[in-house]
């Protein structure tokens, strides 16, 4: 239930860092901002309304996605309890396809603003705001997280410097959007993680600069 995971959630000790100055991935933290969020919607739209069902209506609908499950929390009362929103979205290709589409487009969609530009922008690395660094690294720096996004260092042929933004899922999952417009995706289940090799394929077929 959300109140078991959020007994669990509340249970981790204080680190000796502050926030936004060391990376800690762990789901729980998307899970208590996923509660705050659907507390917050309640409070503004009525006990009724759902987190999920807003982004159905207001983000995926617009884009011609009508069916979009993830996993939830399980109530003992049996309401549909809390989406995750740290895993558990089961989205099919094409569906990847018209949210790629949508973020490449600064979040607007037939003349209608989706999402946030600003924020969006943030996230997809395409501001002056670098996320934290990860641990992990290639030949061109260091890797980053930031608003759920991790990226990847790439230096062009050109010698201009990116940080691609990709999502990640559990398996070895991944989305990536380059700075020329493609979209590169793999479905896997092999724990294969990276999409640098993605990145260098798109980079040759369609070159960018910065």
């Amino acid at each position: 239930s959300d109140q078991d995971k959020l007994d669990v959630c509340f249970s981790y000790g204080n680190y000796p860092w502050g926030p936004g100055e060391v990376a800690r991935y762990n789901s729980t933290n998307t899970f208590v901002l996923s509660v705050a969020m659907t507390n917050f919607l309640k409070s503004k739209e009525g006990p009724d309304t759902d987190i999920w069902d807003m982004v159905l209506d207001e983000v995926y609908k617009p884009i011609g996605i009508q069916h979009a499950p993830i996993m939830r929390t399980h109530e003992p009362d049996g309401s549909r309890g809390i989406p995750i929103f740290g895993y558990g979205l089961y989205p099919t290709v094409d569906d990847v396809a018209k949210v790629a589409a949508l973020f490449h487009s600064g979040g607007e969609h037939e003349g209608q603003q989706l999402l946030h530009a600003g924020k969006l922008a943030e996230a997809l690395y395409q501001t002056n705001v670098t996320g934290l660094t990860t641990g992990d690294s290639n030949e061109y720096g260091d890797a980053t997280y930031h608003m759920s996004f991790w990226s990847t260092p790439h230096r062009t042929a050109a010698g201009d410097l990116f940080l691609i933004p990709y999502m990640s899922g559990f398996g070895g999952n991944h989305v990536a959007l380059m700075p020329n417009g493609m979209t590169a995706f793999r479905f896997a289940d092999a724990h294969i993680y990276g999409v640098d090799s993605m990145v260098r394929v798109a980079e040759g077929i369609r070159p960018w600069q910065e």
